[in-house]
């Protein structure tokens, strides 16, 4: 569960911040949910998948169901990842790009590109304890820059309990409130609503 600040995405940037609440719950091997809403609800967001069938739903375009396929696993499997890279995919190419201080800190820096995902990314991993402190990702003419900061232990995990995203015309910060690991999760979480 999250606390966000936020400008929402593809919208025009606005000279006021809103403010929201996030949640997240994942489940081995493939389930997972996440919804966004802003404090005015004027901003509503939610995608999962149920291990079967993965949907999202935004209001502009409504809700969309498909069912992932062998080639198309990704689309139960996003998110589920605490490590923001899709590196174990096969073909995944890696160049180390030399060392840049990051908030105070000197990183290894690596360039990363994946066949079947547009676009590269490149991640500024700390050189003492090999934590992500930023992520730079450009998808054609969109470029955006994730900063990861306090991290702390949870069941023997590194957690960045701040993210601050930021991109053209939309800034995010999000602050971690609460993260629970392997604790019981009934499976109807994760169904599909009925909007």
């Amino acid at each position: 569960m999250g606390d966000l600040g936020l400008i929402p995405q593809f919208r025009a940037p606005t000279p006021f911040k809103s403010h929201g609440v996030a949640e997240s719950f994942f489940k081995a091997p493939n389930m997972r949910v996440s919804s966004v809403r802003s404090d005015r609800n004027d901003f509503v967001a939610a995608s999962g998948c149920d291990g079967k069938e993965h949907w999202s739903y935004w209001p502009p375009r409504g809700m969309r169901k498909e069912k992932p396929t062998p080639d198309h696993e990704y689309d139960c499997q996003s998110g589920m990842n605490p490590f923001p890279i899709m590196l174990r995919r096969e073909k995944a190419k890696l160049e180390f790009k030399g060392q840049k201080e990051v908030a105070g800190r000197v990183t290894f820096v690596i360039r990363a590109e994946v066949p079947d995902q547009p676009g590269w990314r490149t991640y500024y991993l700390d050189s003492e304890n090999y934590l992500l402190l930023r992520l730079d990702s450009r998808r054609g003419p969109m470029h955006s820059t994730t900063v990861y900061s306090d991290y702390r232990d949870v069941a023997g995990i590194k957690v960045a309990f701040q993210t601050e995203s930021h991109s053209e015309n939309s800034d995010l910060v999000t602050k971690l409130q609460d993260v629970q690991v392997n604790v019981p999760i009934d499976d109807q979480v994760f169904v599909r609503p009925n909007w």
